[in-house]
């Protein structure tokens, strides 16, 4: 394998969180426009599962391009229009700066962990709480 080549590819894990309604969606890679069809079909699979409130842990993830960020966005709104909500966690600098430059950071909330993400939904209810991030 090129060492370049693992920079196009995207793995996505599942943790659903039935105390907090909550779904976790771990991704690993990038989100490039190679990669971005892979998110789009995942979030377009949760959504149908009927899974609104969802964590996006970008910790293990090197690179988001406008076309990832637009599939952020496409899910936030679609979540949102069904009473549910969506928190980025755990972005690598790099990454944090590149969604702050698409101003995706305006409309999602972004935290610095998947524990202070999940703490923004209340348990048993998947009630997005904002109160507990006054900055978001």
């Amino acid at each position: 394998m090129r060492a370049d080549s693992a920079i196009e590819e995207l793995c996505i894990e599942r943790t659903m969180l039935p105390d907090r309604d909550v779904l976790v969606l771990t991704l690993i890679g990038s989100v490039s426009a190679k990669t971005f069809d892979i998110l789009e079909s995942e979030i377009s699979d949760v959504l149908r599962q009927k899974h609104f409130n969802i964590v996006i842990d970008l910790a293990n993830v090197n690179y988001v391009s406008s076309a990832g960020a637009g599939v952020l966005m496409n899910a936030l709104a679609q979540l949102r229009e069904n009473r549910g909500n969506m928190v980025l966690a755990a972005a690598a600098p790099d990454v944090r700066e590149i969604l702050d430059l698409l101003k995706l950071s305006e409309v999602v909330p972004m935290v610095a962990d998947l524990e202070s993400a999940l703490k923004l939904f209340q348990p048993s209810f998947g009630v997005f709480n904002a109160a507990l991030h006054p900055e978001l």
